[in-house]
């Protein structure tokens, strides 16, 4: 009994071991499985390893300017920036400005002015000066004289202080005062008598009238513009003899302020600095009597002028400045010298930052960023929130993790997103940088290689590309073992500024295609692709997508850049707005042209893709129509000039083909020459041919055989020889593979 109560324990002993071991491997296997599939998304190493904490930056307090430099983005432009250390910190300037240009002439200084022809009005009135009280003219009309339309301009050039490419215009103001004295034969509505004769008033359609007027224009004068006149309708009222009329101080009518400040940016965009204002007058003398007329205008006067406009430093859209420190690598202070790879588990970055001023609200977007290795970290700091005392980044720092797999190469960027107006300079400034990095070595990990592919190009090397806005990218990488053969089941991870995406496998490669509209932005995009296997080397490697606006042109609907019409005729045009990248015509567009005798610009009608106008009647002459085209920000536009004849066609030049025709006729000759050769003489073999020499020369020959007649005997023996020497012939000739010998004919001639 004792023996099988033994037995029965020993049973029950050995089932609960089976049991309890099952219940490990099922536990085990689970725990594997469950810790695999944790980190399937991350490098799992089966190696040796260890681990290390580091803080990477030197200098973080910026007691001086060792191991930091400072450097500005090769996009906008670098003059709006500036960067220094000073009073322990690091300082990124936004350099604004304002200025403001005054004239101010009350009265009016003759000695600054010069006197010049109206080019449309190119005749002078009798007499233009000017003293103490500014800028006169005196005119005498009377019906001997056929200048019906004096006038005179006064030029003064000013050049502004600064580059106005560099600013903007932000407001401006004209004021100009003028007064007159005319006698009352100068005729106006409500005249009845032209001349103090008693001529009666007949031609009443225009009247006489004096315009005061002043202009702005680039030196050239190649862009002028009104921006203030007076055409009074009521001076000279009253019919003579009678007293003078007088016009009392009076201002003219200046142009709305917008239209000044944009007339302004315009004459300043021809070279930015100089530019004139012209003050003129100019007069209309009718003819309004049947008898005589005589017009007397004994003053006019431009008594005062004051031009005042302001204008504030232009901040350009992609302006930035960076403090940037190169850190050691990773893999040149492992203390580890046979490891096979290593992984950052993790890196924190933090810093402090202030402003002093209050960031422009024109600017909403600007920023700072943090790039590590020129990769740009997703999380930025926006400057409108920005505070005048020191505050951390980010109170729990910024995870930069994958921005790291061996080079540490740090910059903190200023990052001006859009194009404002700043009329003073700001600064921002950070201090107390520290980059926490905490990395694991591996050792006797499979080495890897890993290849990119940008839409089918090799870009292992050089990982870049340019892309116009609108296409599609695809990214396809090659993540290889040592001998080239691929890994399957690996991760193939794509981030950047808001992309985070796996990349699908095929049969040798990984994939992925993604729009550059909708997950890139416009200019340079940072990316990182991270390749990642167990017990593989991981592979990181960083593309730089460069998106760029759509290329385009502008061209004429009949494919030239001239127009030849005749004199009398209207000039059409028809243009074509051509997406070059998509090939595809641009609609939508807002299409203007201005050219030499219309400095205003017109609007072109679409007409299903075709932009359409027309000038009427334009007098004979060369001139030179500028095409404008205003579309939205994805196209890129440069502008465009059409050659306007008009009435003096220059015929154009025949090209000689002379040369061509005797080539011809040369190669006819030697083709005829060559077939004739052929068909007497080379199409035969060499042996035929030269038994047809030998038969001509035979043919040509002028002595005659002479007759022998010989015995019976004689017959024989000469025919036996003649036998032998036709074998010897024959094995001669095969000798001489198949060559023919000259053979005697007769005594007096050889073949």
């Amino acid at each position: 009994m004792k023996l099988i109560n033994t037995k029965k324990k020993i049973g029950y002993l050995i089932l609960l071991f089976l049991i309890s071991a099952s219940t490990f491997q099922i536990f085990t296997m689970n725990t594997t499985k469950n810790f695999k599939d944790e980190n399937n998304h991350k490098q799992v190493q089966t190696s040796a390893q260890e681990s290390y904490v580091k803080q990477w930056i030197v200098n973080p307090l910026f007691t001086s300017t060792d191991n930091w430099i400072s450097t500005k983005g090769g996009l906008g432009d670098p003059q709006d920036v500036n960067a220094y250390i000073g009073n322990d910190t690091a300082n990124f300037e936004v350099l604004g400005k304002k200025g403001t240009f005054s004239l101010a002439e009350k009265p009016i200084n003759g000695a600054n002015w010069m006197a010049v022809p109206n080019p449309d009005f190119p005749h002078g009135p009798t007499s233009n000066f000017s003293d103490a009280e500014g800028l006169k003219v005196y005119h005498l009309f009377d019906d001997h004289d056929a200048n019906q339309n004096p006038s005179v301009h006064w030029d003064r050039n000013f050049t502004m202080p600064v580059d106005m490419s560099d600013y903007v215009i932000t407001s401006a103001s004209i004021q100009t005062r003028v007064n007159a004295t005319v006698d009352p034969d100068v005729d106006c509505p409500g005249d009845t008598l032209a001349t103090d004769g008693g001529a009666s008033l007949d031609q009443q359609e225009s009247y006489d009238y004096v315009r005061f007027y002043v202009l702005i224009s680039d030196l050239p004068k190649n862009n002028v513009y009104e921006i203030a006149y007076l055409q009074p309708t009521d001076l000279g009222q009253g019919n003579p003899p009678g007293s003078n009329d007088l016009l009392s101080n009076t201002y003219l009518i200046p142009i709305p302020t917008e239209v000044l400040v944009f007339y302004l940016t315009s004459v300043l965009n021809t070279d930015y600095f100089n530019f004139t204002i012209t003050l003129g007058i100019r007069i209309y003398t009718a003819d309004n009597s049947n008898t005589y007329d005589n017009d007397e205008f004994h003053e006019l006067l431009i008594n005062s002028v004051t031009l005042n406009f302001t204008y504030e430093k232009k901040i350009n859209q992609q302006t930035s400045v960076s403090w940037n420190q190169d850190g050691d690598k990773i893999s040149d202070i492992i203390p580890v010298s046979n490891y096979s790879s290593f992984e950052v588990t993790e890196a924190i970055l933090n810093f402090k930052y202030r402003i002093n001023d209050t960031w422009s609200s024109s600017s909403p977007n600007s920023e700072m960023r943090i790039l590590i290795n020129n990769i740009i970290h997703t999380e930025t700091i926006k400057l409108s929130a920005a505070n005048s005392s020191f505050e951390y980044g980010n109170p729990e720092g910024f995870d930069v993790t994958s921005l790291i797999s061996d080079d540490v190469n740090l910059s903190i960027q200023l990052f001006l997103a859009d194009e404002f107006e700043l009329n003073r300079t700001i600064a921002v400034s950070i201090d107390n940088i520290s980059l926490y990095i905490s990395y694991t070595v591996f050792f006797d990990d499979y080495q890897t290689n890993l290849q990119l592919f940008l839409n089918g190009d090799d870009k292992t090397l050089s990982p870049s590309i340019i892309l116009p806005i609108g296409q599609n990218l695809t990214i396809t990488v090659k993540y290889t073992n040592q001998t080239g053969g691929h890994l399957p089941g690996a991760g193939i991870q794509l981030t950047g500024v808001g992309i985070i995406e796996n990349l699908k496998e095929f049969a040798d490669n990984y994939s992925i295609t993604i729009n550059v509209t909708q997950q890139l932005s416009m200019g340079i995009n940072y990316l990182n692709i991270e390749a990642t296997k167990t017990n593989y080397q991981t592979k990181l490697i960083n593309p730089t997508i460069n998106v760029r606006k759509l290329n385009t042109e502008i061209i004429t609907v009949s494919g030239e850049s001239n127009i030849n019409i005749d004199v009398g005729e209207n000039a059409q045009l028809e243009i074509m707005l051509n997406d070059t990248d998509n090939d595809e015509l641009i609609r939508g567009a807002i299409v203007t042209y201005t050219w030499n005798l219309d400095p205003i610009p017109r609007v072109l009608t679409e007409n299903n893709g075709i932009y359409e106008g027309e000038i009427e009647n334009p007098p004979e002459g060369f001139y030179t129509i500028t095409i404008l085209v205003f579309v939205g920000e994805d196209y890129e536009f440069e502008d465009f000039e059409i050659t306007l004849n008009v009435g003096a066609y220059i015929p154009a030049t025949q090209p000689d083909f002379g040369w061509l025709i005797y080539i011809l006729i040369g190669a006819i000759l030697g083709l005829v020459l060559i077939f004739t050769l052929y068909q007497t003489h080379f199409k035969f073999p060499p042996t035929v041919r030269k038994i047809r020499k030998l038969k001509k020369k035979v043919r040509k020959t002028k002595k005659t055989k002479q007759i022998i007649v010989n015995t019976r005997e004689q017959l024989i023996k000469d025919n036996r020889e003649n036998r032998i020497k036709d074998l010897n012939l024959e094995n001669i000739q095969l000798e001489n593979g198949g060559k023919i010998e000259k053979i005697p004919i007769n005594k007096e001639e050889e073949i």
